[in-house]
């Protein structure tokens, strides 16, 4: 969830009730866009990836709220079908068909301080995944329109430690089976 500034790196200094206060807490310093343009620039393009509507749609009425609650979700460690779900993991993966759109997302979480080789689930057809972002790489290439993605065609993705990567599929395909 995004908080008013968090675009621009915005601190209220640790006060989460800066309500009635007319001091540095409660004022909006404009430089902070410049200073952190490039944390802006990814926040600005992750919101239109949420809502490009170049994307498949089948049901563009559906909020992120409506669709998280009615996914269902396959969970994933760095192999397939394999979550680890013990105090000592660092990774974790999920496969989710997106309702209302004609897409299956891909998310990989590595926060551990070396890269990881994941597995990705396989697709139908002549479709691949798209690299939609990866918070590893550097500017532009840490997050691209679903037009501009770059297209995986291997069955596993490096990680780099402590990134998020989100891949994008056609409805036409399907993720491993549990």
């Amino acid at each position: 969830m995004l908080l008013m500034g968090d675009e621009m790196r915005r601190s209220q200094g640790g006060n989460n009730n800066a309500y009635c206060q007319n001091n540095e807490i409660s004022w909006f310093d404009w430089t902070l866009a410049e200073k952190h343009a490039d944390i802006h620039r990814f926040v600005k393009a992750l919101i239109a990836l949420r809502t490009n509507r170049e994307l498949p749609v089948d049901r563009p009425d559906m909020t992120l709220n409506e669709l998280l609650r009615r996914q269902p979700i396959q969970w994933h460690g760095v192999k397939l079908n394999a979550p680890d779900w013990s105090h000592q993991s660092h990774t974790l993966a999920a496969t989710v068909p997106l309702l209302g759109y004609q897409l299956l997302l891909h998310l990989i979480i590595n926060a551990y301080w070396e890269p990881l080789e994941f597995e990705i689930p396989p697709c139908k057809r002549q479709e691949a995944w798209r690299r939609c972002v990866d918070t590893y790489l550097d500017p532009p290439n840490d997050i691209r329109s679903w037009q501009d993605a770059q297209i995986l065609r291997s069955s596993v993705y490096p990680v780099q430690p402590r990134s998020v990567v989100i891949l994008l599929a056609n409805a036409g395909v399907e993720a491993a089976s549990s």
